[in-house]
Formats: C-alpha cells, structure tokens, sequence
C-alpha cells in the first residue's frame, strides 16, 4: 500500500526541496505522523511524532501565527518615534 503524502513544500523540479507528512501505523493505539524530505538514500524521516503531539503543535503552531497577523500593541514604527 502507498502511503499518502501531504505536501508542506514542493518545489517542481527539484525534489530534493519537497517536504511532506505521513501517517503511520493508522489503526495503531498510538498513531504516529512523520515529516520526511528525500535524502541521498531516499526517502528521510526528520521528525516523527504521534498524534497528541501533533495536535498541541498545531495549537502551539496557530497562536505563534496569530501574533505574526496581529500588530504588537507598543510597536511605533521608527519614522514616528520621537526623537527625545
């Protein structure tokens, strides 16, 4: 059976670039989810992770970009900053 990637970077042409998800062992009691990229012999797992930690790295992953979309509160861009 194949295993389903899902793509978090894919460059056309250059695989060496392309980094994807996998779900292993699906109906395990503790699923696991690998991040892999194709190294010199293949494809390479960087990180594997199971599935409670994959879902508080989402959380943690959603409020770190909720704080790059939002402004910081005290940030004066420096063209208006007095010059004190």
């Amino acid at each position: 059976m194949t295993r389903r990637r899902l793509y978090i970077q894919r460059e056309e042409g250059k695989p060496e670039f392309d980094l994807w998800l996998e779900l292993d062992n699906r109906f395990a009691a503790v699923p696991e989810i690998r991040m892999c990229y194709d190294g010199r012999e293949g494809k390479a797992t960087i990180l594997t992770l199971t599935t409670a930690t994959v879902s508080r790295l989402n959380a943690a992953l959603t409020e770190l970009l909720d704080l790059c979309s939002v402004p910081f509160d005290d940030y004066v861009p420096e063209e208006t900053a007095s010059d004190d």
